[in-house]
């Protein structure tokens, strides 16, 4: 995931949005850092459309989906029942 979060914040430094956050705050989900980055990646590019050059996909798997998403829901208290 460090990996991931690495190459997504060294493409958010080529459009020069690189600004406060690092790999590890991007995984561990931190809600309002996250939004505050993505907010300021519009704000900066309103009209940002996809290049015409091929980009790399990194798919996610079912297992880091899963994982992602339980994750999640336990920081949120989620998985709680009672």
């Amino acid at each position: 995931m460090l990996k991931r979060a690495e190459l997504m914040l060294r493409q958010a430094d080529k459009l020069k949005c690189r600004v406060f956050l690092t790999p590890s705050e991007v995984t561990k989900g931190t809600y309002n850092l996250n939004l505050a980055f993505v907010a300021y990646l519009f704000n900066r590019y309103p009209a940002l459309e996809m290049p015409d050059v091929d980009v790399d996909v990194i798919e996610e798997t079912r297992e880091e989906k899963s994982t992602l998403y339980l994750y999640n829901q336990c920081r949120r208290g989620g998985g709680k029942r009672g």
